[in-house]
């Protein structure tokens, strides 16, 4: 599996939130979006917490930078659990708010 994957979890809500903005008034058209993305970021997590448990923690050094000076992504089992249960709780709250 391709480390790029721990970028996913930060990027995918941002391009979320920027295609809501874009859509403009609130239709069921932007509701599916909004609900695919957290699923989307659900299997996400779900699939990093899987690779850690595992063994190996996926590693991302953004930029290529090394670890005293730049970012570095880890993707071990409790950033995954982490991940998933903050997925768990924002799809839950999504399809409550769906359901008003």
């Amino acid at each position: 599996m391709s480390s790029l994957i721990l970028a996913w979890p930060i990027a995918l809500p941002l391009l979320t939130a920027l295609a809501a903005i874009a859509a403009g008034r609130p239709s069921v058209v932007r509701r599916w979006a909004v609900g695919c993305s957290a699923a989307v970021q659900l299997a996400l997590a779900l699939a990093i917490a899987a690779h850690a448990y595992q063994g190996t923690p996926l590693v991302l050094a953004l930029g290529g930078w090394a670890a005293p000076y730049g970012i570095v992504l880890v993707g071990d089992l409790l950033a995954g659990i982490m991940l998933a249960l903050g997925a768990v709780t924002a799809l839950a709250s999504l399809l409550y708010g769906f359901a008003e």
